[in-house]
């Protein structure tokens, strides 16, 4: 399988300039009914997050940017050396650049960056089971779905099933075979 995106991709690291955005993005209700949470952030609370988040080596976020726009953000959490796994996340705020090739890039490039550059063996995920698209994502090329926990989020009134995703550094080195893509930049 070939993809090829519409957009030149790269990835950079957050940083206080980003802020705003961010907020903005997370306040969108088209980006947080994905969210385990209804946020409503202000920019002191983002600004109290980011003195937290810059000496974090848990963590590494990142904006995306297609043809140097920013469109989302991607991040990997709790990153975990000792037992080399780590959880990550993403989301593509500008509905304009939303689709199944810029997607499949995306992942397939966190991929790498978890198993390559950090050498971690386990990436999983969480997923709100309503999220369809991302959960068909994953049936196409990326991680698997590992389980269910039902009734997990209680969200605006009420309890949301939420799906378990996993790969693992030899699963992932099994199915890159299959794909054709382009590398991106990631700071």
């Amino acid at each position: 399988m070939k993809v090829v995106p519409e957009h030149k991709i790269k990835f950079k690291r957050i940083d206080e300039n980003d802020l705003e955005l961010l907020m903005n993005w997370r306040n969108n209700e088209e980006v947080s009914r994905y969210l385990f949470s209804s946020p409503k952030l202000v920019m002191a609370d983002q600004l109290n997050w980011y003195e937290k988040y810059k000496n974090d080596t848990s963590q590494i976020r990142w904006i995306i940017y297609a043809d140097d726009t920013p469109i989302g953000s991607s991040y990997l959490v709790d990153i975990d050396y000792n037992n080399k796994r780590c959880e990550s996340g993403w989301f593509i705020a500008e509905r304009q650049y939303r689709s199944m090739n810029m997607t499949l890039t995306i992942r397939w490039n966190v991929f790498d960056y978890v198993f390559e550059t950090l050498g971690l063996n386990r990436q999983y995920g969480y997923v709100l089971a309503e999220n369809k698209g991302l959960v068909r994502f994953a049936r196409v090329g990326g991680p698997e779905i590992e389980g269910i926990m039902k009734e997990h989020i209680f969200k605006d009134g009420r309890f949301l099933d939420v799906y378990i995703l996993g790969i693992t550094q030899t699963m992932w080195k099994e199915k890159k075979k299959q794909f054709e893509y382009d590398r991106i930049i990631m700071e």
